[in-house]
């Protein structure tokens, strides 16, 4: 049995742990430090996968204010628990929860919501665009300062592609996964989602279609 669930505060240092040592030999995800992720832990920002009491994957939203940007990232599954569907059941989780409790849709300005993939890595390209129906918005290349972890290219920038969420595609998404989850993943293998108290996945989908609404009534005024 597969349990996916926001990551405790006083399971955040095994999480991290297993954090440090995946990114130590991959350079798909960007290290965060101890800080970092605790800090995003102690937010509720962080989602994890237990598979028989082992920590299978993890995936994190977090805010950049400079930026006025949500960035879903660090999505990590260990090579045993791979091919299950672990991955896209994470970063649906992970971005449902973000909407959800943060609503950053309704905020004025709205911030940007992303996900960033490194413009050698396909491993996420096909959650990213499949399963959250972000689109792809520009590619990019960045200084490795302060991106230390990562690969850097022969021209001696690390190169990425930035993807955004599509309205009302994503909602729709979201809406559809939480209303169709039936305790397996996309392979059959069981799994569970642990919810905080009063909150199912049928009261998400009901957010995410009265979030579509709202920002298609108000796009279609807009436009008049």
């Amino acid at each position: 049995m597969i349990t996916f669930q926001v990551v405790d505060p006083e399971y955040g240092p095994k999480a991290y742990q297993t954090h440090a040592e995946f990114t130590a030999t991959n350079q798909a995800v960007l290290p965060r430090t101890r800080e970092q992720f605790l800090g995003l832990v102690s937010e509720g920002l962080v989602w994890a996968a237990i598979d028989e009491d082992q920590l299978a994957g993890l995936c994190y939203s977090r805010f950049v204010p400079d930026k006025n940007e949500w960035e879903i990232g660090g999505l990590m599954v260990l090579e045993r628990a791979r091919e299950k569907g672990i991955g896209s059941v994470l970063m649906l989780l992970t971005l449902g929860h973000l909407l959800f409790y943060q609503d950053p849709l309704a905020a004025e300005p709205r911030p940007t919501i992303l996900a960033h993939v490194l413009k050698r890595n396909p491993m996420p390209r096909g959650i990213i665009e499949n399963a959250l129906k972000f689109h792809l918005a520009k590619s990019d290349k960045f200084s490795p300062e302060g991106l230390e972890g990562l690969p850097v290219e022969e021209d001696g920038f690390v190169h990425g592609d930035e993807y955004h969420i599509s309205i009302p595609e994503s909602l729709r998404a979201l809406a559809a996964f939480a209303d169709q989850w039936s305790n397996k993943l996309p392979k059959g293998h069981e799994a569970e989602v642990e919810m905080f108290e009063g909150t199912t996945l049928r009261l998400w989908a009901e957010a995410f279609r009265e979030m579509e609404e709202t920002l298609v009534s108000r796009r279609n005024v807009q436009a008049i």
